[in-house]
């Protein structure tokens, strides 16, 4: 087991990445911009990553770290500017990769984004894509851009120090409601516990030789089903999922309203570099859905970033 730096350790995906690595027995230090609550387990450093002297003591200690720390797409995009965008999510990461070489830190796992791949079609609703690895990246606004940026001083630190990084282009995460979560994890959505076990299986298989880049999503059927989807999206739900597809019609629910973004999403790729098996997809919302067992969803009702 592994001493393991976390940056953003109070975050969303923090906080779940920290607890799983505790469970799995790494020994953890946090990182954040903000004091830890009182209850919070691991030992806790109070430090902006954009300013190494802050925490460079506490890099020199660890073995590996997991970068988290960053301003996010679906929050932060209507509170802040192109320059504070910037200047976290590139100077900060940055920073931080130099930092490494004088620490004893071997391999970094760096949360990314499928916001990479460009924006995702919304219309015609024949648009429907695969979206994997394979797909060249692009930029279309601050945030795909300083992903990207991110991404790139990976490549260099990598040349320069000789520091692998597993990148996790991550799906979405922040859902806005409970049904909202449940059908992005058909459509490029993550459960939180999902993506947490994803940054633990990867410490536990480091890369070999050259960085690697992987899609973090639920298991989804929908890649198997692309061309059936372009014609008619909810006839395939309805095969799929019929006892929740007709509930939901029973509550007047319309799904037509929670079908974002026509893509899908295979994640081969990531089963088979870091034995990623996500077990909080679809199928399992519905069943708890059904059941009405949603406690297992209580994280959606955190906030979010510090928010």
């Amino acid at each position: 087991m592994a001493h393991v730096l976390v940056t953003g350790a109070l975050g969303t995906l923090g906080r779940a990445t920290t607890a799983q690595l505790i469970r799995d027995g790494h020994k953890v230090t946090s990182l954040d911009n903000r004091p830890a609550p009182d209850a919070w387990a691991p030992h806790h450093v109070v430090a902006d990553i954009r300013d190494p002297q802050q925490y460079r003591t506490t890099l020199a200690d660890c073995e590996a770290l997991v970068h988290l720390a960053s301003l996010h797409g679906r929050d932060h995009m209507a509170r802040f500017g192109f320059n504070d965008f910037w200047s976290v999510n590139v100077d900060g990461t940055l920073a931080l990769y130099r930092a490494l070489k004088e620490s004893a830190v071997s391999q970094v796992v760096l949360a990314s984004s499928m916001a990479v791949y460009g924006p995702i079609p919304s219309a015609p609703r024949s648009a429907w894509e695969i979206r994997d690895e394979s797909m060249s990246t692009t930029s279309y606004d601050a945030y795909s851009l300083t992903k990207l940026t991110s991404e790139s001083i990976a490549e260099y630190t990598l040349a320069d120090a000789g520091i692998l990084t597993t990148v996790l282009r991550l799906g979405h995460f922040t859902p806005a409601g409970l049904l909202h979560h449940g059908f992005r994890l058909l459509f490029g959505g993550l459960d939180i516990r999902d993506a947490a076990a994803a940054v633990a299986a990867a410490l536990s298989r480091p890369p070999v030789g050259t960085n690697r880049h992987l899609n973090i999503h639920a298991a989804s059927p929908l890649p198997n089903r692309i061309d059936t989807l372009r014609d008619a999206p909810t006839a395939v739900l309805e095969e799929l999922f019929p006892q929740f597809m007709s509930t939901l019609a029973e509550r007047g629910e319309d799904p037509v309203a929670h079908l974002w973004g026509r893509s899908a999403w295979p994640i081969v790729h990531a089963a088979n570099e870091i034995g990623y098996a996500p077990a909080y997809d679809f199928d399992r919302f519905a069943s708890d859905f059904l059941r009405g067992d949603l406690s297992g969803y209580r994280w959606l009702e955190l906030p979010r970033w510090g928010i």
